[in-house]
């Protein structure tokens, strides 16, 4: 009688607690979102920072998440089973609230701009992440908050088709085709470019 008691009571402990998951307040969320994308995050998982990038794109991430339009790898996976649990209006306030955060800098390309690599990265990258146009054009982010070890992820992601779109944009489409097209001198290039620009 009593290991029945203990598995009802275990049944509605894990009910409630998905309860209290998905209506969580927004203050939490911000604590699940800063375990992984912070400077110092040592999950499994580090994500980029979410500070500074604009506030359109951290909700558009946000919804392909959770729609499955972004997909792959088991990074991805993670944000997409995170994201179940948001309302819309809880990924717009998620959005603007870490459009604002304070962010460490992390990637400076006129730091290693003797080498090979920034060619490739002046030539394929500046255009679109380094400028204001190009970002708002683009819908593209500023890779300055972002990690090396992230960046040089990401490119191997889009190279080997673990990071994609179901429905991307045309410049989505135009970097997935970039990063493919690159020869391997190219790319080895660029990465070594990207690990070396450290503020």
């Amino acid at each position: 009688m009593g290991s029945r008691l203990i598995k009802h009571f275990c049944l509605l402990f894990v009910l409630l607690s998905s309860t209290t998951v998905i209506s969580e307040p927004l203050t939490h969320k911000q604590k699940s979102c800063l375990s992984c994308h912070t400077v110092n995050s040592r999950t499994a998982f580090r994500g980029p920072q979410i500070g500074g990038l604009p506030e359109a794109y951290i909700y558009q991430q946000l919804v392909d998440f959770k729609t499955g339009l972004r997909v792959g790898v088991d990074e991805q996976n993670v944000m997409a089973a995170v994201s179940q649990s948001m309302s819309e209006a809880q990924m717009k306030d998620i959005a603007e609230w870490a459009a604002g955060l304070e962010t460490t800098a992390m990637f400076d390309h006129s730091k290693a701009s003797d080498l090979p690599g920034f060619q490739v990265y002046e030539t394929t990258c500046l255009d679109c992440h380094s400028s204001f146009m190009g970002r708002l054009i683009t819908g593209s982010p500023n890779l300055e908050s972002l990690s090396p070890d992230y960046l040089v992820r990401q490119l191997h992601l889009f190279r080997n088709g673990s990071r994609h779109l179901k429905s991307p944009t045309k410049h989505q489409t135009k970097m997935m085709k970039v990063v493919k097209d690159l020869s391997e001198v190219d790319f080895a290039n660029l990465n070594a470019f990207i690990k070396s620009a450290m503020p």
